[in-house]
This record gives structure tokens, sequence and C-alpha cells, in this order.
């Protein structure tokens, strides 16, 4: 890489002119996608499917390999939940301290919106828990 061409390029665009910067900057990004050439047992691997199996292999050997079958921890000491009763009112006050500007859930739906709706909603909410 020419890099008296590079800075020829920033020295005389970049305050006047960004286009050519940016134009060589993302060129520059596009060439760089992707694994780049992989050593392993001193041959270079270059197609795809070589550089994915030699990964493999690497990350093989350095995680450990479980025993099956996992180990039983025993009972647990903590009693189970038999019924789980969730009322209006419960769902009214989760819904309510919420904190609007935070991002949606797996559902979508906004923060802001539960929030806002905390006093006409609860009764479906409900049904769907």
């Amino acid at each position: 890489m020419d890099h008296n061409y590079i800075n020829t390029i920033i020295d005389e665009t970049l305050s006047t002119n960004s286009k050519h910067f940016w134009s060589f900057s993302k060129q520059t990004k596009a060439e760089n996608l992707g694994i780049p050439t992989l050593h392993s047992n001193d041959k270079m691997q270059t197609t795809d499917h070589d550089k994915a199996n030699t990964l493999n292999n690497h990350f093989k050997s350095v995680f450990t390999n479980e025993q099956l079958p996992i180990p039983s921890k025993g009972p647990s000491q903590f009693p189970s939940i038999q019924t789980l009763d969730i009322g209006v009112n419960g769902v009214r006050k989760q819904l309510e301290a919420l904190k609007p500007h935070k991002s949606s859930g797996q559902d979508e739906i906004p923060a802001r919106v539960l929030k806002e709706t905390a006093s006409e909603i609860p009764t479906i909410v409900q049904y769907i828990f």
C-alpha cells in the first residue's frame, strides 16, 4: 500500500472535501472482511472450509470435554412452588415500575407503552401469564 498516496489524499482533501477519504476508508474496510489466511500444521489455510476446520480443531483442543452423564446434585433444599397466582394489582405494579427509556423485550412492545397503559391492560396481561 502506497502511504504517500494516502497521505496526499488525506492532506489535500480531508479539510476541503472529505469524500475521497471516506471512499478510501470504505474500500479498505471492504477488503478486510472475512477470516484471514490461517497457518496450521505448517500449512496455509485459504479456503473457507479449511479455515472453519482449523478453527474448529483449535476450539476443541482448548475446551474441556464434559464427562457424561452430568452428576446429580441431589434433591433441592428449596420447596417447589405449587401454584403461582398472578393478580391484577401485581401486574399493574410491575407495569408501573417499568423504566420507559429501556429497550423493548422479545415482544417488541416499548416499555413506555406498557407503562402508560398500566391502568388499562393488567387484566389482559394477567390472562397471558
